[in-house]
C-alpha cells in the first residue's frame, strides 16, 4: 500500500465525490457539478509525481453533465461517470489525442 498527497487545485468549486485510477497511470478525481453553473469536472493527475495534468469539464454537445456521483475506469481506460439527475445518465469519456476528449451518454430510465 502507498499513499499519495494531492494539492487541491486553486479555484476548485466543489468537493470531490469520487476517484479512479487507470492502468495507464492517471488518477482521475471527479467533482459533481451543479445545476446552477458548474459542469461535472474531472481533474487528471499523473500518479508518478502527483502533478495536475488536465481539468476536463464534462459536457456532451450542448448537454451539461451535472450531479455526478461516481467515476470508474474500464480495461481500455475509458472513464464512466454516473449522475443522479432525472433521468440519471451514464457518461462515457475516452481520450482521442492531444488535448481532445470525446463524450457520449445514455439516459438510465
Amino acid at each position: 500500500t502507498s499513499n499519495n498527497d494531492f494539492t487541491r487545485p486553486a479555484g476548485l468549486p466543489e468537493e470531490p465525490v469520487a476517484l479512479t485510477h487507470t492502468s495507464d497511470g492517471y488518477i482521475n478525481i471527479l467533482t459533481p457539478g451543479d445545476t446552477s453553473a458548474t459542469n461535472a469536472i474531472v481533474y487528471r493527475f499523473d500518479d508518478n509525481d502527483d502533478d495536475l495534468l488536465e481539468t476536463i469539464a464534462v459536457r456532451v454537445g450542448n448537454i451539461r453533465i451535472v450531479d455526478a456521483t461516481d467515476i470508474v475506469s474500464d480495461d481500455d481506460d475509458n472513464l464512466w461517470i454516473t449522475t443522479y439527475t432525472s433521468p440519471a445518465k451514464l457518461v462515457r469519456m475516452w481520450f482521442q489525442s492531444g488535448d481532445i476528449w470525446s463524450f457520449a451518454f445514455i439516459d438510465i430510465v
